[in-house]
């Protein structure tokens, strides 16, 4: 699995991104060139009118507190849902009542395509800190695509990328069975992610906790805990509350890697 060792805090456009502030829960349309990822999930190439067209269709939806819902399994899939700031993870409860975290959410990303085909949400989404969320409501949205070829490439691209991050979230699991060989990758993939978005990427906030990192990888709580604590006496990474620092993407990269010899 490569990883790109170049990381990087500015966005695309050579411009730190700044945070907006938390709004409550509006009626009317959101305000997307007021987004703080507004030139992540709208560029430029969009052009004016197709922008307009989609911002008319956005709704600002709510701010969420941390564990409240995005949504619940077997909930109607009336609109796609898309985090503009905070993070969220996405879970299925087993017949057991058990709970497997299946992905965790962070700004700029789409939350729960999966029920798209299926017309009522196939999991939960619960927030993980305090979260923004705009709604597209679908009915309107299919006209827009209709109308639009430039909105409808543009929302080809936005489910083809959540495809994909679909794909680098398997990454962490697929052929690891060591335990810090999935904590290494699965820390680099949100390396990954964070530079995608423009965030900055050596500093990343764990919203998540110990036993949901451990959850989604298939790891007892404590064996989480243990590596970090290993990981920073190595000199990996530096932990400072939920902030986590990576000080060397070589090194952990070949800790991801080292049952990979080709990869």
């Amino acid at each position: 699995m490569k990883y790109n060792k170049n990381v990087s805090g500015i966005a695309a456009t050579g411009r730190r991104m700044s945070a907006i502030p938390s709004t409550k829960e509006v009626p009317h349309y959101a305000v997307c060139a007021r987004c703080r990822i507004a030139e992540l999930c709208q560029p430029v190439r969009l052009g004016l009118d197709a922008r307009a067209a989609l911002e008319r269709v956005i709704r600002r939806r709510r701010t969420l507190k941390r564990g409240e819902y995005l949504f619940r399994t077997g909930d109607p899939y009336h609109a796609v849902s898309a985090l503009c700031s905070g993070s969220a993870k996405s879970s299925v409860t087993r017949d057991d009542g058990s709970v497997q975290v299946l992905s965790f959410h962070f700004a700029g990303e789409l939350v729960g395509l999966c029920g798209l085909g299926a017309q009522q949400h196939l999991c939960d989404a619960v927030a993980l800190e305090t979260s923004d969320v705009c709604e597209i409501p679908l009915g309107r949205l299919f006209e827009v695509v209709e109308q639009s070829p430039a909105v409808r490439q543009f929302m080809y691209r936005l489910f083809g990328e959540e495809l994909e991050h679909q794909h680098q979230l398997m990454q962490p699991l697929v052929g690891r069975t060591a335990a810090a060989e999935r904590l290494a990758a699965y820390l680099l993939s949100l390396v990954q992610r964070y530079e995608s978005r423009g965030l900055p990427a050596r500093e990343i906030y764990l919203s998540m906790s110990r036993h949901d990192i451990g959850n989604y990888l298939g790891l007892a709580k404590e064996t989480v805990s243990r590596l970090f604590s290993r990981f920073e006496d190595d000199g990996l990474i530096s932990v400072r509350a939920r902030r986590l620092r990576v000080n060397d993407v070589a090194r952990l990269t070949a800790l991801a890697d080292s049952s990979h010899p080709n990869a």
